[in-house]
C-alpha cells in the first residue's frame, strides 16, 4: 500500500506543473464545458496508462534507452515545448480556436499524449529512477500509483474547468493562455539547463 502511495504522490507532483496540456483542457472546460474537459482529461490519462505501462516493461525487462535515443528525445522535448510555449504566448486567440474545434476531446488527447514527447521520457525517467526498479511486482505497484495521479489529476482538471467558465471571460482565458505559454517556455529551459 505504501508504494501505491508513493506511486500516487510522484505522480501528482510530476503533474503539477502546467503544461501545454494542461492548458489546453482548462481552455477546452471554460469554452465548452466539464463534460467535453473530464473527456479530454480521461484522454490524456488514457494516453499515460499506456505509456506508464509500456516505460514499466521497458524497465523491468532492464533495457535502458541509448544514450543517443535518449538524448533525442530529451532535446526534441525540450524544443517542441518551447515552441508550443511561444504558441501559446504569440498566438493565444488561434489555440483557442484549435480548442474550439476538438471533436472527439477523448481520442484527440489521448493522441497528443502518445506523441508528446517529454511525456514518454518523463514518466520513463521516473519509473528507471525509482528505487524499485529490480522489484517488477513493487514496480508496477509504484506505476499504479503513478497512474492513477493521472486519473484523479485529470479528471479533477477536467471537472474543475467547467467551474472556470463562470470566471474566465475570453480576455481572462487568452491571460491565463499566455501564463501557460510562459510557464511552459520556463519548464523546457529548466529541462535545458539539468
Amino acid at each position: 500500500m505504501l508504494i501505491l502511495l508513493a506511486g500516487l504522490a510522484v505522480g501528482l507532483v510530476a503533474l503539477l506543473p502546467p503544461g501545454p496540456i494542461t492548458v489546453s483542457v482548462v481552455g477546452l472546460g471554460a469554452r465548452r464545458g466539464g463534460a467535453v474537459a473530464t473527456r479530454a482529461g480521461l484522454g490524456v490519462a488514457a494516453g499515460d496508462a499506456i505509456i506508464v505501462l509500456a516505460s514499466a516493461l521497458v524497465v523491468i525487462a532492464g533495457e535502458e534507452i541509448p544514450h543517443r535515443l535518449q538524448q533525442a528525445i530529451t532535446w526534441s522535448s525540450i524544443t517542441f515545448v518551447i515552441i508550443v510555449g511561444l504558441g501559446l504566448i504569440l498566438r493565444s486567440n488561434d489555440v483557442l480556436g484549435l480548442v474550439d474545434r476538438i471533436e472527439r476531446p477523448f481520442r484527440t488527447f489521448c493522441a497528443v499524449t502518445l506523441v508528446s514527447p517529454w511525456v514518454f521520457g518523463g514518466w520513463f525517467a521516473m519509473l528507471a529512477a525509482s528505487p524499485f526498479r529490480s522489484d517488477p511486482r513493487s514496480l508496477l505497484t509504484f506505476a499504479a500509483g503513478m497512474l492513477l495521479a493521472s486519473v484523479l489529476f485529470h479528471f479533477g482538471l477536467g471537472r474543475g474547468a467547467a467551474r472556470l467558465s463562470q470566471i474566465l471571460d475570453d480576455t481572462r482565458l487568452l491571460a491565463v493562455t499566455r501564463l501557460g505559454g510562459l510557464l511552459t517556455i520556463t519548464i523546457g529551459l529548466i529541462l535545458a539547463m539539468i
